[in-house]
């Protein structure tokens, strides 16, 4: 993170990721989510399901 508070893109991204995907759950109905991260490669659910900081 740089002295403004504020990180590089790249190192914010899993942090922003996570949070959104924690909003998101709130307003989707139970398995939606699941079966959307289903359709995407292996990684990416895993870094979206990661807690958020």
């Amino acid at each position: 993170m740089t002295q403004s508070g504020v990180g590089s893109p790249g190192e914010d991204a899993p942090r922003i990721a996570a949070a959104v995907t924690a909003v998101v759950r709130e307003h989707v109905s139970p398995g939606h989510l699941e079966a959307a991260l289903e359709q995407l490669p292996h990684d990416i659910p895993a870094l979206l399901l990661q807690p958020a900081a």
